[in-house]
């Protein structure tokens, strides 16, 4: 699946602005849409699903921010056409950034464990004017995963601290086995 990049209108005034003042541009949210947006629109066609921003990798001549789409997260199952980029300048209100159009559409079906990461590329503003909100939703870190690990371990020394204390924890075993005297 290939995606095309373009700016709105919107976004290349807002690109030329950040450049002509030296201001960090920053990208605020990501969004999926099923149908395609015109250029001069100053919102999405078909907002579908917001997607979840989880890095930006710095290039030297910009940047390329990690979009993931998450079916589960889905309202209502749609086709996905197109994903958005929506920045502002500081103090300012968000625009419509730029527009990714799929050159083949995909059928997200609300509630089904399809997940898809789409990179998005911003070429005009140099990395360092190029900052990113990212959500945190989803995203797991090491110290999540120590945490977790500790919490478990834990539990299993509790229960098996509990089980070498209970005097009556095998006899319902014992009582199922056979006489020691049977035999055959």
């Amino acid at each position: 699946m290939k995606m095309t990049g373009m700016y709105t209108a919107q976004g290349a005034q807002l690109a030329a602005r950040a450049l002509a003042e030296g201001k960090a541009l920053t990208i605020i949210r990501a969004a999926a849409g099923s149908q395609l947006t015109d250029a001069q629109a100053t919102g999405m066609a078909a907002q579908a699903q917001a997607l979840s921003i989880h890095s930006k990798v710095a290039q030297d001549t910009g940047c390329t921010v990690a979009a993931v789409l998450n079916a589960a997260d889905a309202s209502q199952t749609y086709t996905l056409r197109e994903v958005a980029l929506f920045a502002c300048l500081e103090g300012e209100a968000e625009v419509l950034y730029k527009l990714f159009r799929l050159d083949e559409s995909l059928l997200v079906e609300a509630g089904t464990d399809l997940v898809v990461t789409v990179y998005l590329t911003e070429t005009i503003l140099p990395a360092q004017q190029v900052q990113v909100t990212v959500s945190q939703q989803g995203l797991v870190t090491q110290a999540i995963c120590t945490q977790t690990a500790r919490e478990e371990a834990q539990a299993v020394q509790a229960n098996l601290e509990a089980h070498k204390t209970d005097s009556s924890a095998h006899s319902a075993v014992f009582a199922a086995k056979a006489n020691a005297t049977h035999k055959h």
